[in-house]
C-alpha cells in the first residue's frame, strides 16, 4: 500500500498548482461487478492507517474513483485474468495568497 504525492508547479513564480486528488476511471467490468466479466481481480484497495480495515472498489465500466493523494493508503490488487483498461487523470488547484483570493 502507499499515499500518492501532489505534484506541485512551480516554474512560474509567485504561482502555485499542484494536484490533491486522483481521478480514476474503469473503463471494463470485473467478474466482481459483472458474471460475464474477462477481468478477474484488479479491484483498488483502500486501507485503514494501521492496515487492518479495507475496502475494495472493483472496477466496473464508467465507475469513477475520486480520491485524495495524502495520507490515504491504497493499492492496485494484481490482475488475474483478462486486461484492467483504466484511465487516470489529477485534479489540479491553483493557490492564490489571501488578498488575490478577495
Amino acid at each position: 500500500a502507499h499515499c500518492d504525492a501532489p505534484f506541485a508547479d512551480t516554474r512560474e513564480p509567485g504561482r502555485i498548482i499542484r494536484t490533491m486528488f486522483t481521478i480514476h476511471l474503469y473503463l471494463n467490468d470485473s467478474k466482481a461487478e459483472v458474471a460475464d466479466a474477462e477481468l478477474v481481480g484488479g479491484a483498488t484497495s483502500f486501507f485503514s492507517n494501521d492496515e487492518k480495515r479495507k475496502i475494495d472498489v472493483n472496477p466496473k465500466a464508467g465507475r469513477v474513483l475520486i480520491f485524495q493523494h495524502r495520507r490515504l493508503l491504497h493499492s492496485g490488487d494484481d490482475v488475474l485474468a483478462g486486461i484492467k483498461y483504466t484511465m487516470r487523470s489529477d485534479i489540479m488547484y491553483e493557490f492564490k495568497p489571501a488578498e488575490e483570493a478577495k
